[in-house]
């Protein structure tokens, strides 16, 4: 509950032109976070399913809508709200590090998996 007073009293503080700011600053990064997800699917999926599978590449709109699906299916409310922790990595940070660095993982396994192919 105080949280939600301290999100108001800021709200407050700033003004209509920061409060705009903010709000597509956090869509823009949701967006590139989709579009990178979108992307990690595509090149997950030529390294690992298509190649071995010997099914057909699936192009970018195909990974964005099984993405989206994947978003969809899997979405969970969180019961209450928990303290944030010192450690504890921001929704805005995890949605753009992580298909990030699954992309370099899946790359050095690939690199291994390609002499077996």
């Amino acid at each position: 509950m105080n949280d939600i007073k301290n999100s108001i009293k800021t709200a407050q503080s700033q003004s209509a032109g920061e409060i705009i700011a903010e709000a597509l600053m956090k869509l823009g990064v949701w967006i590139l976070g989709i579009l990178l997800f979108a992307l990690m699917l595509t090149v997950l999926w030529q390294w690992f399913v298509a190649d071995w599978f010997h099914i057909k590449y699936i192009v970018y709109p195909e990974a964005l809508g099984l993405s989206l699906l994947k978003t969809a299916i899997t979405v969970t409310v969180p019961e209450k709200e928990t303290k944030k922790k010192e450690y504890q990595v921001s929704p805005l940070a995890f949605g753009i590090s992580f298909p990030l660095l699954m992309i370099v993982v899946a790359f050095i396994i690939h690199l291994f998996l390609v002499p077996y192919m």
